[in-house]
């Protein structure tokens, strides 16, 4: 009996992802990391300050920002769309690190900030989070499948993916500091399918943040959950991916 419910499943997954005729990709945390990762830029920040506050903290203060963005998100503004209004990309990174020299009991100042900001945009290096996304990449487009990537993301998007030589899977490349929107405002995966001639029906978001899958959720897409970290908050928000994967190449186990 249990074996015949696990092939229902599995059938119901084929099914339903077959209606897909792109697949987009958010970037940072489902495709590449960055060395080192944000969250070790704060505390190498904070380090040199002379303050201290431990990895566990600054996991925290990103989780609250999530939180405070979804919050946001899922209120109906008068335009009819639930996205934040105020404090997105770089506001966001100011209300987490005004949470840790909180945590301090420091005041932080303009040129703190700026001395962070700096850290954030030197050169870094951008790894893999999944070793057989190429392969991933290249069999979902043998199977018709066409590939794009959405990402929240300063500038440079296309030389981060172009590094890891993975550029050339992708027929579109948005990014939210060229378009002027950013997840979860549904306007920047509206916008993709536009470019691609697809309907949000025929489209799945695959992502790693709450805010990605309440994005692709209010565009009217199919979500795919990338990792176990999101999950806590997706519970508290009532939010539900399609799909939960432990890293993007397992898309192919349901394909």
């Amino acid at each position: 009996m249990y074996a015949f419910h696990l092939l229902f499943s599995i059938v119901l997954l084929v099914r339903q992802l077959n209606r897909y005729k792109a697949i987009l990709f958010d970037v940072g945390g489902t495709i590449v990391n960055g060395v080192p990762s944000e969250e070790e830029l704060l505390l190498e920040n904070f380090r040199q300050l002379g303050l201290q506050v431990s990895y566990d903290q600054v996991l925290s203060a990103f989780c609250n920002a999530d939180r405070w963005v979804l919050g946001q998100a899922t209120r109906m503004h008068s335009d009819g769309h639930r996205f934040p209004v105020e404090k997105s990309g770089a506001g966001i990174e100011l209300l987490i690190y005004k949470e840790l020299c909180k945590i301090c009991g420091y005041v932080g100042t303009t040129e703190t900030y700026a001395n962070y900001q700096r850290l954030v945009l030197s050169p870094r290096k951008w790894v893999l989070v999944d070793a057989a996304i190429q392969i991933t990449l290249e069999t979902l487009l043998e199977n018709g499948y066409r590939l794009g990537v959405v990402s929240n993301w300063r500038a440079g998007l296309e030389e981060v993916l172009a590094s890891v030589g993975l550029d050339m899977y992708f027929e579109i490349i948005v990014q939210s500091s060229r378009f002027g929107f950013e997840k979860p405002n549904p306007q920047i995966l509206l916008h993709a399918c536009k470019e691609m001639f697809v309907t949000p029906a025929q489209c799945m978001y695959v992502g790693d943040l709450p805010a990605d899958i309440l994005c692709a959720k209010l565009a009217g897409m199919g979500a795919t959950l990338i990792g176990n970290d999101a999950n806590p908050l997706l519970d508290e928000y009532h939010i539900k991916a399609d799909h939960m994967l432990q890293k993007a190449s397992d898309l192919l186990s349901i394909i």
